[in-house]
Order: C-alpha cells, then sequence, then structure tokens
C-alpha cells in the first residue's frame, strides 16, 4: 500500500476537488451554450428511483445537466468520427 503524509493526502484531494469543480464549471458553461434543459419528468424520476428528499432537488438537477451534457458531447463527438 502507498503511505502518504497528512499533508501529502491533503495536497492530492485538494487537487483532484479543483479538477472537479473545474470539470463541472466546463460541462455547465457547454450546458448554457448549447441550451441544454433537464425536464421536471426527468428530475421527478430520479428523484423518485434515488428515493430523494426535497431538499436534494438540486443536486438532482445538476446531475442531471451533467449527463445529459457529457451525453451531447458524446454524440458530438460519435457524429463527427461517423461523418
Amino acid at each position: 500500500s502507498i503511505k502518504k503524509t497528512k499533508a501529502e493526502a491533503q495536497k492530492d484531494y485538494e487537487k483532484n476537488a479543483l479538477e472537479s469543480i473545474k470539470l463541472d464549471l466546463i460541462l455547465l458553461t457547454i450546458a448554457k451554450e448549447e441550451n441544454l434543459k433537464i425536464s421536471d419528468v426527468e428530475i421527478q424520476s430520479l428523484s423518485q428511483l434515488a428515493n430523494a428528499k426535497s431538499d436534494q432537488i438540486d443536486q438532482i438537477k445538476s446531475i442531471l445537466l451533467r449527463r445529459k451534457t457529457i451525453d451531447f458531447l458524446k454524440d458530438l463527438t460519435t457524429s463527427k468520427i461517423e461523418t
């Protein structure tokens, strides 16, 4: 196993957190630029599936929007490869 000091572990977590934030901001920007939206039906469906509480709805919306944006990018890439 890899042994890390507390400072090394904290540095790794900090780096990963920053990368995650950057990715979220990029995906949100793409979603906004491409006018990607999440429907109430999609939100309700995932909320029921996850047995989410009402205070988790914003988190559900965020997850769905990221997924939809990633799917959009995958479809865009696939269509460019096929042509």
